[in-house]
Parts: C-alpha cells; sequence; structure tokens
C-alpha cells in the first residue's frame, strides 16, 4: 500500500501553491475568483485547514500557469 505524504511533504507542496500563486501575480481574491470559490478557500488550502485532491490541484496549477509537477515536485518545467 502506497505511503501517505507526510507532514512536512504538504506543508512544502503549500509553499509551492502560494507561491505558484504569487508568481501568476494573483492575490487570494482573484485566484478565488478564477475558480468561482470564496477567498476563504484558498486561504484554507495555503493555510492547511483544507486539502486539495488531485482535480483541485491541477485547476490551480492551470490557473496559475504551471505545471502540475511544478506543485508536486517544485520543479519548473516549460509549459
Amino acid at each position: 500500500m502506497p505511503r501517505r505524504p507526510s507532514r512536512r511533504e504538504y506543508e512544502r507542496f503549500r509553499e509551492r501553491l502560494r507561491t505558484a500563486r504569487i508568481r501568476a501575480g494573483l492575490t487570494q481574491e482573484q485566484a478565488a475568483a478564477g475558480l468561482g470559490r470564496p477567498q476563504s478557500y484558498i486561504s484554507k488550502v495555503e493555510g492547511g485547514e483544507r486539502k486539495l485532491d488531485a482535480l483541485e490541484a491541477v485547476s490551480l496549477a492551470r490557473l496559475y500557469g504551471c505545471a502540475i509537477e511544478c506543485l508536486l515536485a517544485g520543479t519548473r518545467p516549460p509549459l
């Protein structure tokens, strides 16, 4: 059975999400609007109160203009 990500791995993932949003030039409000969600959704994801499923992570990667790999592994491959 595959192991679950550690707390530290998920913290790094959240840091990459926040960095990608900032690099995209988006505020939490703008990112949330792009997904049709309230600002608190982005805040809770970035703060660790809410975890993302795979499809939500893909939606954020698209919104932020990066490949999903940049969020998952911290790489910056070209799109």
